[in-house]
């Protein structure tokens, strides 16, 4: 339990400060362009890296021992996001700076996830995997409310600064909590390409596998008013910094308690059939931003919609349950890749759509297609289901 409280204290203080940045990031490329589609960009430019990290560094998890990898891996960040804070850092630099901050958080997404059920095994697994992901929620939900009031007060610069004392921190907590252990493979050492190979044969010869991948991939239209919250409440609703990180954080409080909830009425054997309908759900509760609701109802609608977003509890347990541990790294990583790249390019559009219609109405035109898309994964999902019964 010692290790499972170091991974999960890491997890909660990083991810404040993941959140804090996201807010500084955006409130300074907005003030410096005024761009709805270059603030989105700033989103998408930290989810494109795993186009590349996501399949070629994930596999770092399984070929090295773990906890080198995570501690690795938060020393680089950190670095990296304390050159974001050298004054007149031009605005290209600092996308380059993100984007490199990127490519590290493949493996250390797939080493964190991997080293659970080593952590906690058997059934303290499932529990330590809500409480989890439950805390990744409020972390979000604290970051990006405390972030706007913080950027506010003391301006982006110094909030980048705290995310990176965040990382360095994680680093020092992951090397001397956590205990060394050897290299998750069995007889012999496989080679980058054969624990490559081994991960994306798990995930594409599995449908369930990869319709759970799909109902994952749909955070890239739950992310609509997440991308676009700066701009439409600075634009759109006239109101300052700390408005955007409150409606940042509607979202995350409703799936940290949509999780809890889940967690708490429904059986393990009952919660994977609420996928579909929660899916559907969720995203057509953005449907009404197109009359451009007020600030407070825009919250309430994004923070239920978070709430129907719980249904992906049941997907990362259904997912890490069948997944083999020898590769488990790598097929993490490739699941995690695929949501990231949902995410990235949703940003990306989300913002240039944006120029073409309201911030508002890009919001609720990403809820009613990701409705149509969840639908359809549904049905998949239930013919699978009746096939395997």
């Amino acid at each position: 339990m010692r290790e499972f409280q170091i991974l999960w204290l890491a997890l909660a203080q990083s991810g404040i400060g993941d959140q804090l940045a996201k807010v500084a990031l955006s409130v300074l490329v907005f003030e410096r362009t005024g761009s709805a589609f270059l603030t989105a960009a700033t989103y998408g430019v930290t989810y494109i890296p795993y186009l590349i990290a996501g399949p070629v560094l994930s596999p770092l998890a399984d070929r090295y021992p773990r906890r080198g990898v995570l501690v690795a891996t938060d020393l680089i960040r950190g670095a990296l996001v304390a050159l974001m804070v050298i004054p007149g850092m031009p605005l290209w630099s600092l996308f380059v700076l993100v984007f490199c901050v990127g490519l590290a958080r493949p493996p250390f997404e797939a080493a964190r996830t991997a080293s659970m059920p080593d952590v906690l095994p058997g059934d303290m697994f499932v529990l330590g995997s809500a409480i989890t992901q439950t805390t990744n929620q409020v972390t979000q939900v604290l970051g990006f409310a405390v972030g706007g009031i913080t950027v506010s007060l003391i301006g982006a610069p110094w909030a980048l600064a705290l995310n990176a004392a965040s990382f360095f921190l994680g680093a020092l907590m992951f090397r001397v909590g956590l205990a060394a252990r050897p290299v998750p493979t069995g007889p012999g050492r496989p080679g980058m390409r054969q624990v490559i190979g081994q991960g994306t044969k798990v995930i594409l010869g599995d449908r369930r596998m990869r319709t759970l991948i799909g109902f994952g991939m749909l955070a890239g239209f739950y992310i609509a008013p997440e991308v676009l919250a700066v701009p439409y409440v600075r634009r759109e609703l006239d109101l300052d910094a700390s408005h955007a990180g409150i409606m940042l954080a509607a979202g995350p409080l409703g799936l940290s308690i949509g999780s809890v909830l889940i967690t708490r009425l429904l059986r393990p054997s009952r919660r994977i059939n609420v996928l579909g309908p929660l899916a559907v759900l969720g995203l057509l509760l953005l449907l009404p931003f197109w009359f451009t609701p007020g600030f407070f109802v825009s919250c309430l609608l994004v923070f239920l919609s978070g709430m129907a977003g719980g249904y992906n509890l049941a997907a990362n347990q259904a997912f890490i349950a069948i997944t083999p541990h020898v590769a488990r790294g790598q097929a993490l990583g490739l699941a995690q890749t695929m949501l990231m790249l949902a995410q990235g390019m949703a940003t990306i559009l989300a913002g240039a759509m944006a120029k073409l219609v309201t911030t508002a109405g890009t919001i609720a035109i990403a809820g009613a297609a990701g409705a149509v898309v969840a639908a359809f994964l549904w049905l998949a999902w239930a013919r699978t289901e009746r096939s395997r019964g």
